[in-house]
């Protein structure tokens, strides 16, 4: 599973305790702050951001001035941030190259994967052209 998948898995299951009336079935949050903020009506997904061993997960309350209680859930293992190397020529016409955060067993497979291409065997092949692909 990666990042975005546990991300995504953990806030719809969120979302369905707090519609059905229910605390969060994980995570840490403010109870006071949560029933306070249930008072104010529906409740919609906001923002996370993620740390080296847990996600913290944002819930708006209400339509005006929404409340906003936020859950942190501990991750299943340590989370990695991978920067661009510094060997990336940046060549974009508009916006950022940043890195990516991911899972320390994922974040290895990728590296592993990359220094794969490296071989002698297998990187002429990374000199052939190539179509355009997003970083995601």
């Amino acid at each position: 599973m990666t990042i975005s998948e546990f991300v995504a898995r953990t806030k719809r299951k969120i979302l369905e305790d707090l519609r059905s009336n229910q605390p969060p079935s994980v995570g840490r949050f403010d109870a006071n702050a949560l029933e306070e903020a249930k008072r104010l009506g529906e409740v919609r997904i906001g923002t996370h951001q993620i740390q080296p061993y847990s996600v913290t997960l944002e819930f708006l309350f209400g339509k005006e001035s929404p409340s906003v209680v936020t859950i942190e859930v501990d991750t299943p293992e340590r989370v990695v941030f991978l920067p661009i190397p510094d060997w990336v020529i940046e060549n974009i016409w508009q916006g950022d190259i940043d890195g990516s955060a991911h899972f320390e067993s994922h974040a290895n497979k990728l590296v592993h994967g990359f220094l794969a291409k490296l071989t002698p065997e297998a990187n002429p092949a990374e000199f052939a052209p190539r179509p355009p692909r997003r970083r995601e």
